[in-house]
């Protein structure tokens, strides 16, 4: 994914595809980003590929969430965790960089420098991602999938499925290829003609089986009348 869309955010995940071909799978898990990015952190080494704003890497939440004041006062608010940070013989201190210091009036900077003092980077290594959901701290697709169900059965919205019947797909005693195939039939996106044109190909569009009426998902899986015999 990362050598066909490019990367972002220090090449540590693909940019999203705008594309129409080829790349729907993709875009599909693009959406669910934001549902994934609170289960894991950053541990800051050299800290030279994690974003100092916009990545998790001191403690709970992102610096520009919790500073917004600082944040939009940042000379430089893509700047890594290694750019703010100045390294001596036996210990290092914050430097960031504001472009105006002395116009913040709270309290905001004792915080901030306090919030940093909570992390001490090692300087030995690679700046590392870190799992939240499980004892071993690597990504499990299990830890994930459990967890979603568990704030989906509280009431949360997840990715715009609140109240779909996932259960029903993913839970049914079926072979896991009908599982797939169903959720994906359920999203509009199994290659029925209509599908296939958006996709650029070029072709008549009339149902295989009865011949009467325009191939769509919910023509071929609902409404066609030898699609109902079956």
């Amino acid at each position: 994914m990362a050598i066909k869309y490019g990367t972002s955010n220090f090449g540590w995940y693909p940019f999203t595809s705008n594309g129409s071909y080829g790349c729907s799978l993709w875009r599909y898990i693009s959406k669910c980003w934001e549902s994934f990015l609170p289960f894991f952190y950053f541990k800051v080494v050299d800290g030279a590929s994690i974003s100092f704003w916009h990545n998790q890497w001191c403690g709970e939440g992102l610096l520009k969430d919790l500073f917004p004041n600082l944040f939009a006062l940042a000379e430089d608010r893509e700047a890594s965790v290694a750019d703010y940070r100045m390294r001596g013989n036996d210990s290092s201190v914050w430097v960031p960089i504001f472009v105006r210091d002395s116009f913040v009036e709270d309290d905001s900077f004792l915080c901030f420098f306090s919030k940093l003092s909570e992390t001490i980077p090692d300087d030995y290594g690679t700046d590392k991602v870190v799992w939240k959901l499980n004892s071993k701290r690597c990504f499990k697709v299990r830890s994930f999938y459990t967890k979603l169900l568990r704030l989906n059965s509280s009431g949360m919205e997840i990715s715009g499925h609140n109240g779909f019947p996932y259960q029903l797909i993913w839970r049914a005693l079926a072979p896991i290829k009908v599982s797939f195939f169903v959720w994906e039939a359920s999203h509009g996106k199994i290659l029925t003609i209509d599908n296939l044109q958006k996709r650029g190909l070029t072709m008549v569009n009339r149902c295989y089986m009865c011949k009467e009426d325009s191939e769509s998902v919910d023509h071929l899986l609902l409404h066609c009348k030898v699609a109902k015999v079956l």
